[in-house]
């Protein structure tokens, strides 16, 4: 066999390897997310019976810190939010107060989940907390027309939720720190 023969062989077992590598990695990643149901924000925004808004903190405010607050959230079978996640950067008087807001929504679930049994389903909400003119104000954030795709309400990736997920601290909402 000639060295050109020897090099087009390696090649064609080298693109060989890496096919099946990558349909070996596709198969397991879509497993992973089969198994982790959740909604966009958009969504769950849509199916909450019961909303709350987190107070501003007065800390915040005299230190005239504003910031949008993403909570990562799991919602029991019963339509409650069962966990709660926040990114560990976030300030902490903002993550106590989103904590203590997002443990009172609740939501009905369609029935596409019922087969989950006892599994949590995620979301995401995202609040943003601003000084108008000295003020405090918070509202569910509106991502600008021109914002990345990550930021859209409807952006749901679960291998990106699912990493947050793990790295992000459990926040418990003040009732139940006592």
């Amino acid at each position: 066999m000639s060295r050109e023969w020897r090099f087009r062989y390696s090649m064609f077992r080298a693109r060989i390897v890496l096919f099946v590598t990558l349909i070996i990695v596709g198969v397991c990643n879509a497993q992973t997310a089969r198994y982790w149901p959740g909604y966009p924000e958009s969504y769950a925004r849509e199916i909450a019976i019961t909303r709350e808004l987190p107070i501003y903190p007065a800390d915040a405010v005299r230190r005239e810190v504003t910031a949008v607050v993403q909570a990562k959230i799991g919602i029991n079978e019963q339509g409650q939010v069962a966990k709660i996640k926040i990114d560990p950067s976030v300030d902490a008087a903002f993550k106590q107060a989103v904590a203590d807001a997002v443990d009172k929504w609740t939501f009905k679930l369609g029935p596409e989940l019922s087969f989950m049994g006892g599994q949590l389903c995620f979301s995401r909400l995202t609040f943003s907390f601003s000084l108008v003119k000295g003020e405090p104000r918070v509202e569910l954030y509106k991502p600008d027309r021109g914002a990345q795709d990550i930021e859209h309400l409807g952006y749901w990736d679960v291998f990106l939720e699912r990493r947050q997920w793990n790295k992000w601290e459990e926040v418990l909402p003040a009732r139940k720190q006592q």
